[in-house]
């Protein structure tokens, strides 16, 4: 035999069980939203160069900053993978050649490159370049030559590309790495 008393327990459990339920689906709900998936092609991405963020605001088809993940594909294979908050890069952007092989591995944080960057040369495997970029935007790093390894530029731009301090260059001859030069650039404009 029930009571009133036992039916409003057993009632009130439930209803806590369903508010559970539906703050656990909400949660699922937003995350998946953050982890969205844009293809480049499909969904009509644009991109645009924004003078006052120094950066490329990704959006979608109705002009509105994209959270997600941008895709381009040709076929079946990816040409192109970036991390987009608030229509900014933030995180990793990947590019592949048509072939499937690597071609550039970058990190932004809100628009701006921060951390390792890396260029492959056309078969996806050796590295082209390799950098280390600031918060503040200065690159430092290498650039090689992708039939002998060799390196062939060593420096440090700021966030324009600008040469910063030394810079050395050489050259390949057959199997050999010849110095070019060494240029010291000072930080007075």
């Amino acid at each position: 035999a029930y009571n009133r008393l036992s039916i409003w327990k057993a009632t009130t459990r439930k209803g806590c069980d369903m508010k559970k339920l539906f703050v656990v689906s909400a949660l699922a709900l937003a995350v998946a939203g953050c982890s969205s998936e844009y293809d480049f092609d499909k969904d009509k991405v644009q991109t645009q160069w924004s003078s006052e963020a120094r950066a490329d605001i990704y959006r979608d088809k109705d002009g509105e900053p994209i959270t997600g993940t941008v895709v381009k594909r040709l076929g079946d294979k990816l040409l192109l993978s970036v991390q987009v908050k608030d229509g900014l890069v933030n995180g990793e952007y990947k590019q592949w050649n048509a072939e499937g092989g690597l071609k550039q591995e970058l990190n932004f944080v809100d628009g701006k490159r921060v951390g390792q960057q890396k260029v492959y040369c056309p078969d996806g495997k050796a590295l082209k370049e390799d950098r280390t970029y600031s918060a503040d935007g200065v690159g430092t790093g290498k650039i090689f030559d992708c039939a002998s390894g060799f390196v062939v530029y060593e420096g440090t731009v700021d966030r324009a590309m600008k040469p910063l301090g030394v810079e050395k260059r050489w050259q390949v001859l057959g199997d050999k790495q010849v110095p070019l030069s060494v240029i010291f650039y000072s930080d007075s404009k």
